[in-house]
């Protein structure tokens, strides 16, 4: 479900509502209303996840964050961003301990699905990549979910 989010969001509402010059993605979208970035989008919808209680938890990382706070926090995210990189259609799993309680956790690859993407990070000034193409791996998905 959080990929075909990813998918739609970019492409049939970004891109879809820019190309109409209806309104436009921006990084200040809190203060001058235009839609959230792609990025933007996905991470307050996982703030919003995290707000319910349930313990299910996601959230974009990569190896070229355009937001520092996005690079791999743990070992576990810096291996699966690495694996995701070289085998993009097979998840890393495992469970990870933190806190005397067990996660199931998950890195999925997050590859350029659209121009907005591609075009935000190839020019943005803070961006430590600016050569990505449509497809390419961007960084990962990762998924936490407790084990009762």
């Amino acid at each position: 479900m959080i990929e075909a989010d990813r998918e739609v969001y970019p492409l049939h509402v970004v891109e879809g509502l820019q190309a109409k010059g209806v309104v436009v993605a921006s990084k200040n979208w809190k203060e001058k209303n235009p839609l959230p970035l792609p990025a933007q989008f996905l991470m307050q919808s996982g703030l919003v996840m995290t707000r319910k209680g349930s313990g299910v938890e996601y959230r974009l990382i990569s190896l070229w964050p355009i937001n520092k706070r996005n690079y791999g926090a743990s070992d576990f995210e810096k291996k699966g961003l690495g694996v995701v990189l070289n085998q993009p259609t097979k998840p890393y799993t495992g469970i990870v301990e933190e806190g005397g309680k067990s996660y199931f956790r998950a890195v999925y690859a997050d590859r350029a699905v659209a121009q907005a993407c591609i075009g935000c990070h190839n020019s943005h000034p803070e961006s430590p990549k600016r050569d990505f193409k449509i497809n390419d791996v961007m960084g990962g998905i990762v998924i936490s979910i407790p084990v009762k």
